[in-house]
């Protein structure tokens, strides 16, 4: 009887630890999970800004391509203007 009483103290002492290391496993996976969530909706905010950023450079390029063509229409225009002046 002493041997078992000792087998199930053993016991009992294995499954209260076991209990409290899965406590702590638990613990850490809710922060693991929370942590992931918030470098999760991190990622969102950083591809939403970028998509942003990339359709204003792209509106910032047809503008500028824009100007430049015109740049280019009025110094063709100066310059018959100012041949005809010289003429």
């Amino acid at each position: 009887i002493d041997q078992e009483r000792e087998n199930y103290d053993r016991i009992l002492l294995m499954l209260l630890q076991g209990g409290e290391d899965l406590k702590e496993k638990e613990d850490e996976m809710l922060r693991l999970r929370s942590k992931l969530e918030s470098v999760m909706q991190e990622s969102k905010e950083k591809d939403r800004v970028q998509a942003n950023d990339s359709k204003l450079i792209m509106q910032l390029s047809k503008k500028l391509e824009t100007l430049l063509m015109d740049n280019e229409d009025l110094r063709d225009q100066n310059d018959r203007l100012n041949n005809r002046l010289v003429a």
